[in-house]
C-alpha cells in the first residue's frame, strides 16, 4: 500500500472542547491497558517517529501523563554517543527493552537507521539497506516474545511545520 503524505496536507480544525474530551477518553483507555498489562505480565513498546516539529514530545507527554510511572519508561533517542557507536545500531535498543509489566515509549526509534541516517548520508547504503531486514527480524523477535509493538508516525503539514520551526528559533525555551 502506498501512502502519499501530500494527501494529508489539508488542515483540520479541531475545537479545544472536542480535543480535551477525546484526549481524556484516550488517556483513560491507556490507563486500562496499562492496568491489564501490569496484572497479566505483558509489556509493550510504543515507537514514536515523525517530522521535526510534528509534536512527538507533546504526544509522549500526553501519553505518559496518566500512566503509573513505576511501569512506564520513556527513551529519547538522539544521536548515539561513542560507546553506542562501537556496537551494532540495535544494541542500544536491546539495552532499553521494557520488562514484563512495563510500557516502553521511544521518542524516535530504530527506524532512524533507514530514515535520518539514510537521508543525511550518515550510514553507507549497504548498511541502511540491510537494516530493513534487521528491523523486521528485531520486531519479529519482540513480538514472538510477547511484546506488543505500536508504531506511530506523526505527520504535519509543511505550513504547520514551518510555523513551529520558526517558533523554535524565536522562542529560546522551545529550542
Amino acid at each position: 500500500m502506498t501512502v502519499r503524505l501530500g494527501d494529508f496536507e489539508e488542515e483540520v480544525d479541531v475545537s479545544n472542547h472536542d480535543y480535551e474530551a477525546e484526549l481524556e477518553s484516550l488517556q483513560h483507555q491507556l490507563q486500562l491497558v496499562q492496568a491489564a498489562y501490569i496484572n497479566h505480565g505483558h509489556n509493550a513498546i510504543i515507537a514514536v517517529e515523525g517530522w521535526d516539529a510534528a509534536g512527538k514530545g507533546g504526544l509522549i507527554k500526553r501519553l505518559v501523563a496518566p500512566l503509573d510511572p513505576r511501569f512506564t519508561k520513556t527513551w529519547s533517542i538522539a544521536a548515539p554517543p561513542a560507546q553506542e557507536l562501537s556496537h551494532h545500531y540495535l544494541w542500544r535498543f536491546w539495552q532499553r527493552l521494557p520488562a514484563k509489566r512495563e510500557i516502553g515509549i521511544y521518542d524516535r526509534s530504530w527506524y532512524g537507521r533507514v530514515l535520518v541516517e539514510r537521508v543525511d548520508n550518515l550510514t553507507p547504503e549497504p548498511d541502511w539497506k540491510r537494516a530493513y531486514e534487521e528491523i523486521n527480524q528485531f520486531e519479529a523477535l519482540l513480538i514472538a516474545n510477547g511484546t506488543r509493538v505500536v508504531k506511530l508516525f506523526l505527520h504535519t503539514t509543511q505550513k504547520e511545520q514551518d510555523k513551529r520551526l520558526l517558533e523554535r528559533l524565536e522562542t529560546p525555551w522551545k529550542r
